[in-house]
């Protein structure tokens, strides 16, 4: 070979290593836009898995099996998934195809750690669920106590989570709420491109906070309105206490 074509030849740059992020590596924080493709891509392939261990269970043990533990097989399967990249310490599918890698104060996060993320990932659905219903069962049918955990099951789904989100539109750092207890964020893997920002999110943050804005004062208003009008704060219609049904995500 010539050294004409040797000289042609682009120099090979070999990809960043998990065990190669410290400090003294200035890898770019994650923007925004690279979670988000990471975590869609994720959730395609959780969606197939699941898929796949519904029909495996179902064969084996009949739909009514499935029906009745369809929280937990979900949870399993999940548990595959991870326990195969994260746990081991490779890269989910998603983080891959986004260029994107684990990380907790510059370094690669610790086993414990990602065992710790991934517990809250899978059995935070699945437990929070399981608390909320021996917590109604042992209610005995205290309309007060059902009240309070119907409120409280309304605050997790509705402005908390919604909060969460905001914060993650504002700052690009933490769009899982596992990841944010965890502290363990994301890092690229490759430099910044032309053009490419950490930014352009907020507004997506601004309108979930005014939308739990309007949401809290329409609710204290019909609250109001109920209390000294006794009547439905939608059609006006003349009720009860009892017979008023609260509206999720109205």
């Amino acid at each position: 070979m010539s050294g004409d074509n040797q000289n042609s030849i682009p120099e090979y740059t070999p990809r960043p290593q998990r065990n190669e992020l410290n400090p003294r590596n200035n890898f770019p924080t994650a923007t925004a836009p690279d979670i988000l493709r990471s975590i869609q891509k994720d959730e395609t392939h959780l969606l197939t898995l699941r898929k796949m261990f519904v029909e495996t269970i179902t064969n084996i043990f009949g739909s009514a099996f499935v029906m009745r533990y369809n929280s937990i097989i979900q949870a399993i399967s999940d548990s595959f998934y991870y326990g195969t990249t994260t746990l081991i310490g490779n890269q989910t599918i998603g983080e891959e195809y986004s260029d994107i890698i684990l990380d907790h104060s510059g370094q690669y996060p610790s086993w414990i750690r990602r065992l710790f993320m991934v517990a809250l990932c899978v059995g935070s659905p699945f437990a929070v669920k399981s608390i909320f219903k021996r917590l109604a069962s042992n209610a005995n049918g205290n309309q007060e106590t059902l009240d309070l955990i119907t409120k409280a099951k309304q605050l997790i789904a509705g402005p908390f989570l919604s909060l969460h989100l905001a914060l993650f539109y504002f700052f690009g750092s933490y769009y899982e709420l596992s990841k944010r207890i965890a502290g363990v964020k994301y890092k690229l893997v490759r430099k910044l491109r032309n053009g490419e920002t950490h930014g352009g999110y907020e507004v997506l943050g601004l309108l979930i906070v005014i939308r739990i804005a309007l949401t809290s004062l329409t609710r204290k208003r019909a609250a109001v309105d109920y209390e000294t009008k006794q009547e439905c704060p939608l059609c006006r219609q003349a009720i009860t206490h009892n017979e008023l049904v609260p509206l999720l995500n109205y």
